[in-house]
């Protein structure tokens, strides 16, 4: 509060403008009028809320300890300042944080950016790197050259051009520093940003502070950079420059502050290879680069904005262009399309070089690889099995232009038996056989790929077995049911299954099948129920094999065998037998016993016959359809005779078993 007093005592003692600095104020409307109005402090953008500090100078261009204070008010890094002043020479300080164009982000530092101007009453004055950087430069020159304020800036704005590389005919057509805008089209936009960005480089907010620094203090005296720092800082900067994301954080800032922009071609002004030229007045190899796909590639280069300049144009498989492939000389333009195919798989060279009347530029060298087609996984292969008697061929590849393939199969290695051959037309990566493959024999497939060129890639090779499994799943050798179920497993397809298939299945008496007893086909579930009886105590071979939807056939199975068989009722369990005392017994006995139950007959029924003689030719009791294993006869047996009696069983086709037989006799 002291100190506040104290200056305002002076102010009034001396009759003149108190000094505002710190102060939002604007000056007392006396003097020379200013009006700074919709300037901008860019590095990228100042921040909103960035210092700006207006400082009076005199005619020494010293400070007079008078200053005026404001601020930006967005994050375009826009101000204003109205007001009048005693002096019309000013420095223009702005301090604060910014949008760093290299890395997209906001600084983590502050930099300071200045501006030395001569004022009229309306006048805008942009600061940024380039009035920064001339900024001394002008006022050594009115002080120590008698130069006027004109006079000045244009000399030290040529001079600071000068240490980027930017060619006199250029510079002569530019308009002030101050006047320079990052976010709009034209050249002298396009060289701010451009150096904005080659002193940005890699370096941290404090390392541009320094490199600025250095840079105004070495032009200071004579107008040319000499530092060995400052040259190589600039030649480094101009190597890191990566225009296109450089572009992209720019247009996502500006997008997101809503601002109209027009973002200039400043990598025309880069030297980006530090050969002491920067891009618009150079050639840079551009297409093509590293690993490409083409084999008759379109030879690109970023082209001189002169005129008047052509090309020589050199393309060689050798790196010291030894064996010349293209030789072409004073080319007009920018590219060269009507090369000869080139080989995949091989390293290209190629290099361009300006002329202008009797310049002759150095060569600019790019190399390339021409990829190599792989194709992989292919499908069916592995030498693993496969169902399907018309696969469908897959594989893959790692090429992004449309290709074309030609197929093979063959039943050898060698494809010397060739079953199907594609040699063109093939626009997809995947081929359905046409013809119907054999079972149980193995395939050999290759397939290539062929560019738009007729560039034909290695063949890739594969190989498979065609087979249609089967499964039988064996019934007992001995079996109870005269019409049985015969089933099988439904196969089981690594690969590939067909579509559909159905069974057939042979039943023969002979294991030659010679003598087929049933021969069914169109199968379509995993059994078959006999129809017809089969013939009691005989042998049968059955086999079975499966064709699918195309009418290939798998092979036979392994035959299998069985008997159709009775086994008689238990003797042992058959009562009456021997001496009895009843003379109207209850007839009893086991079961049938069938060891399969899955092969037994749907139902039984008994026989039951007694006669007075060991071979029933004397029978005096035949009962049949006896639906349970007993039976109560009614009439009395005669005491002291001997009965013989036996029982038998027959399943629903009326086939019987053999006689179970015993003896008895009624005794007192």
């Amino acid at each position: 509060m002291h100190k506040i007093f104290f200056f305002l005592v002076v102010f009034m003692l001396l009759g003149c403008s108190s000094d505002n600095e710190g102060s939002d104020s604007e000056p007392e409307q006396q003097g020379n009028p200013v009006r700074l109005n919709n300037s901008l402090v860019q590095k990228g953008p100042f921040v909103a809320g960035s210092g700006i500090l207006i400082i009076e100078l005199n005619d020494d261009l010293e400070s007079t300890s008078i200053s005026y204070s404001t601020e930006t008010f967005d994050d375009f890094g826009s101000f204003d300042f109205n007001g009048s002043i005693n002096s019309n020479k000013l420095d223009v300080e702005a301090t604060g944080f910014y949008f760093n164009e290299i890395t997209g982000e906001l600084s983590n530092g502050q930099i300071t950016l200045r501006s030395f101007i001569q004022v009229s009453e309306q006048n805008k004055s942009n600061i940024n790197i380039l009035t920064t950087l001339s900024r001394q430069r002008i006022k050594h020159l009115m002080l120590n050259e008698n130069m006027s304020y004109e006079e000045a800036k244009t000399r030290a704005e040529k001079e600071v051009l000068r240490a980027f590389n930017i060619p006199e005919d250029i510079i002569d057509d530019l308009g002030p520093f101050q006047n320079m805008d990052i976010s709009q089209e034209g050249t002298g936009n396009a060289i701010l940003l451009a150096v904005s960005c080659v002193l940005q480089g890699n370096n941290g907010d404090g390392e541009l502070s320094e490199l600025v620094t250095k840079f105004a203090n070495d032009l200071e005296s004579d107008g040319i950079i000499e530092t060995d720092f400052v040259v190589n800082k600039i030649r480094e900067g101009g190597f890191q420059v990566n225009p296109n994301s450089i572009k992209n954080n720019l247009t996502q800032r500006f997008e997101s502050l809503g601002v109209e922009y027009s973002l200039p071609n400043f990598e025309l002004y880069v030297d980006s290879d530090g050969n002491g030229r920067i891009n618009g007045y150079d050639v840079t190899p551009a297409y093509p680069s590293g690993l490409i796909e083409e084999t008759k590639p379109t030879i690109n280069w970023v082209p001189s904005i002169r005129e008047t300049v052509m090309y020589d144009v050199q393309l060689s498989d050798t790196s010291n262009f030894e064996n010349l492939l293209i030789d072409a000389n004073n080319v007009v333009g920018s590219q060269i399309s009507n090369i000869e195919v080139l080989e995949r798989g091989r390293t290209y060279y190629w290099r361009v070089r300006l002329k202008e009347e009797n310049v002759v530029g150095e060569w600019k060298q790019s190399t390339f690889d021409i990829k190599t087609i792989e194709i992989n996984n292919l499908s069916p292969g592995g030498g693993g099995e496969m169902g399907n008697s018309k696969p469908i061929f897959s594989w893959e590849h790692d090429m992004a232009e449309s290709l074309s393939f030609q197929f093979q199969l063959s039943t050898d290695s060698g494809f010397l038996n060739l079953v199907e051959n594609v040699d063109s037309g093939l626009e997809t990566n995947q081929y359905v056989a046409s013809t119907i493959l054999e079972d149980n024999v193995t395939y050999f497939w290759r397939v290539r790929a062929m560019d738009s060129n007729g560039v034909l890639s290695e063949w890739e090779t594969e190989s498979f077995q065609f087979e249609l499994p089967i499964l039988l799943t064996g019934m007992p050798e001995e079996i109870g049911d005269s019409t049985p179920i015969i089933r099988w497993e439904e196969p089981y397809f690594i690969n590939q299954p067909p579509e559909d298939f159905t069974y057939e299945i042979q039943v023969s008496t002979d294991i030659d099948f010679n003598n087929i007893k049933l021969d069914v086909g169109s199968i379509t579930q995993t059994f078959y129920q006999v129809n017809e009886p089969l013939d009691y105590n005989i042998t049968y071979y059955y086999r079975l094999r499966l064709k699918d939807g195309n009418g290939a056939l798998s092979e036979w199975s392994v035959p299998l065998n069985f008997k159709f068989i009775f086994i008689p009722v238990d003797t042992a369990a058959i009562y009456p037998t021997g001496y009895i005392l009843d003379s109207t017994p209850l007839f009893d006995w086991s079961d049938a016993y069938f060891p399969n139950p899955n092969y037994a007959p749907e139902s039984v029924s008994y026989q039951l016959q007694v006669a007075t003689d060991i071979n029933f030719n004397s029978i005096i009791l035949d009962v049949e359809n006896i639906g349970e294993s007993q039976y109560q006869i009614v009439s009395p047996f005669t005491l002291n005779t001997e009965y013989y009696y036996r029982i038998r069983y027959s399943d629903e086709n009326n086939i019987f078993s053999d006689w179970a037989w015993t003896v008895f006799s009624v005794v007192e």
